[in-house]
């Protein structure tokens, strides 16, 4: 009988231990949509310059099978964040700006070659349970400098 308080006892407590993670393992994670997220503009000249990003981030719902939510409830995305390849730049964390959408402005440098440099762009995000969505990127280009202008006679 006291083995099998003990068992139970463990059980109980292992049970609650995981409480938190066996909660989130039913449910889904956000999205990012990839059909939503853009750059402004879609490339630059070879002189670099800002770039915004945007991308559209769907919470997780019952709904979109879902979370542990009661009715059609979200768990709120709380940080989306960017990164750049090659790193010019650090990680950099998106805002919300309205709805689902979030956004950020870096700036790239310029572009003294001959040839186009790609950066590829990573898109991330949490939710309040800590459910990450899928990364989604896109490429965009520093279009190259050209051939220098030809010298007056």
């Amino acid at each position: 009988m006291r083995t099998l308080k003990r068992v139970l006892l463990g059980s109980l407590l292992l049970l609650i231990g995981l409480g938190s993670p066996l909660a989130s393992l039913g449910r889904g994670a956000p999205t990012i949509n990839p059909a939503g997220l853009e750059t402004i503009p879609s490339e630059l000249p070879f002189t670099g310059g800002s770039v915004t990003v945007r991308a559209e981030i769907d919470p997780a719902t019952v709904s979109s099978g879902g979370c542990g939510c009661s009715s059609d409830s979200s768990v709120p995305v709380v940080q989306a964040w960017l990164t750049v390849n090659p790193a010019v730049i650090g990680p950099t964390d998106m805002t919300l700006t309205q709805g689902n959408v979030w956004e950020t402005q870096i700036s790239l440098p310029g572009n003294s070659t001959t040839k186009d440099i790609q950066y590829v762009f990573t898109v991330r995000a949490t939710d309040d349970d800590g459910m990450a969505a899928d990364p989604v990127w896109v490429s965009f280009y520093v279009r190259a400098s050209g051939s220098p202008p030809d010298e007056p006679l």
